[in-house]
């Protein structure tokens, strides 16, 4: 066992100990990811039948609370083939009171979330990732609170993006929120440019349908090798709940690739009904990148058997031409504990 998945594990478990000692509650949860499936392509010859796996399994600490202290954290298992590597994932201690906060950690960061509204996606290594500048932010956070705004200044950075200074105002409304940002990092994900990100983000809700939409602009100026140029990022979703069994949920996004700048774009469309305990979810994605189209048509058919837990089979058929698609057939489970 590597030395870093083992010092993990001990703080944890120090952590745990400590907690049961001076009988804190701590909202302890576990979580399970996973996707097996066959795949047959029958136009890929010596490789028509063949078998795909993902598993992610998170531990952690969710909103600890201690007077003014505040704490989430979360480790993972990241597949790797035969092998699975530990790793903290999220870690974040802050302070509040009154209308100021401080706060430390290290956290998953970046632009665009196009499942965040969309409960049952398939599940898949990227699932919930970001999907434009990602990247992990180590920081520091001092924030300021007055009437519904919340200002804050986040410095940090990390060995790839080097320094990162983020500024950020967001207004609550009674309806949703808006936030608009400005980051500027010495390198970029690609380039070794400084980089400067505007975005926008709001979610408006409104009785049964709730809005999401993101707009981030990179600003790349003239820097050694790297030409003066921008890149765009700007995703929309929704999700509308008909009745109290049947919910639809739709997305469209657009991202500029580096180093060639051209476009991809991502439409998404997905039903979800429930039938007693177990709900039916067909879905539709349809890429564009450059020329060239990528289609992904499939049902899944879950099994509700707690509330924050579904195992079930999916199907579903890609590739640029459905007539000559990959086909595949697996069973998945989402499943969650919280103590």
């Amino acid at each position: 066992m590597p030395y870093k998945r083992i010092k993990y594990l001990l703080f944890f478990l120090l952590f745990a100990c400590w907690a049961m000692i001076n009988a804190l509650e701590v909202p302890l949860f576990l979580r399970w990811k996973s996707i097996n499936t066959g795949a047959y392509c029958p136009h890929q010859t010596g490789k028509e039948i063949h078998w795909n796996e993902f598993y992610q399994i998170g531990i952690g600490i969710d909103s600890l609370a201690y007077k003014d202290l505040f704490a989430t954290m979360e480790l993972r298992s990241r597949a790797n083939f035969i092998e699975n590597y530990v790793e903290l994932y999220r870690f974040d201690l802050s302070w509040a009171k009154s209308n100021c906060q401080i706060a430390a950690g290290s956290i998953p960061w970046g632009y665009g979330l196009p499942n965040k509204l969309y409960s049952f996606s398939p599940v898949s290594a990227d699932q919930d990732q970001y999907r434009y500048q990602a990247t992990r932010l180590n920081r520091v956070r001092l924030g300021f609170g007055f009437a519904e705004n919340l200002m804050a200044i986040d410095i940090g950075g990390d060995n790839h993006n080097q320094v990162i200074g983020i500024f950020t105002w967001q207004r609550q409304f009674p309806f949703g929120y808006l936030k608009a940002a400005e980051e500027i990092r010495s390198q970029d994900n690609h380039w070794q440019t400084p980089v400067s990100i505007s975005s926008l983000n709001t979610q408006i809700q409104k009785r049964d349908l709730v809005l999401e939409g993101q707009l981030a602009f990179s600003y790349l100026p003239n820097y050694n090798v790297t030409e003066n140029h921008t890149t765009t990022y700007a995703l929309v979703a929704g999700k509308y709940q008909i009745d109290d069994l049947t919910a639809l949920f739709g997305s469209a996004e657009y991202l500029e690739l580096e180093p060639t700048l051209m476009s991809y774009q991502q439409y998404r469309i997905a039903l979800s009904r429930k039938i007693s305990f177990f709900s039916l979810n067909p879905f539709y994605y349809l890429d564009y990148y450059d020329k060239s189209t990528f289609q992904r048509i499939g049902l899944s058919w879950d099994w509700h058997f707690c509330q924050t837990q579904r195992i079930g089979l999916i199907y579903y058929m890609e590739g640029s031409k459905l007539h000559k698609a990959k086909h595949n057939l697996g069973i998945q489970a989402n499943l969650e504990l919280g103590l």
